[in-house]
């Protein structure tokens, strides 16, 4: 089952999506990582809950130390490189969500874009580097990106891993992602 909250964040009203399995209600529990493609739920019904399209590379795994999914593009180590495509979410004044992979280093290879669904123009292209301001590092990272100048828009989430090197992957901790109004 999967429930969603509404807290206050800076005065304002947020939506934080998250995913309880019913093996206990807190979501210790993984489905398989074997996600079809086109129509399919990433993770119950997350924000990003379609999965568009992906890559080999790219596979949801569960993360013990934040009790949730994690696509991440680990699938064959840090060569692995490849493109997924996560939907849908209407935009607010900002995104938030939680990162980890390689970043300051080599950051600007793992890029994050939100495309308008309607006509697939990038509107926001940014990289993990970027947005997380953090070394390497495989502990979650928060990162908000603001998204204001096209608030209302219904986008989806691009993730690009381009990187071959060391700490050459990227995660996106599907529990964390929420639209701030």
């Amino acid at each position: 089952m999967a429930l969603a909250a509404s807290k206050k964040l800076s005065g304002k009203d947020a939506y934080c999506f998250f995913t309880c399995f019913p093996t206990d209600g807190i979501g210790t529990t993984a489905p398989g990582t074997n996600l079809a493609v086109n129509g399919s739920l990433a993770a119950n019904n997350s924000p990003l809950s379609v999965v568009i399209s992906k890559s080999a590379a790219w596979i949801v795994t569960y993360n013990s130390s934040i009790v949730g999914l994690t696509w991440n593009s680990f699938n064959g180590g840090d060569g692995a490189t490849g493109t997924l495509k996560l939907g849908y979410l209407t935009l607010g004044s900002k995104l938030h969500m939680l990162l980890s992979g390689g970043g300051a280093t080599n950051g600007a290879l793992k890029v994050i874009k939100l495309v308008r669904a309607s006509d697939n123009t990038v509107l926001i292209n940014t990289n993990l580097g970027t947005v997380t301001g953090v070394n390497n590092n495989t502990n979650p990272t928060g990162a908000a990106i603001d998204t204001s100048a096209y608030s209302g828009e219904t986008v989806y989430m691009q993730l690009e891993d381009n990187d071959v090197g060391s700490w050459g992957w990227i995660a996106l901790f599907l529990n964390s992602v929420f639209v701030e109004p």
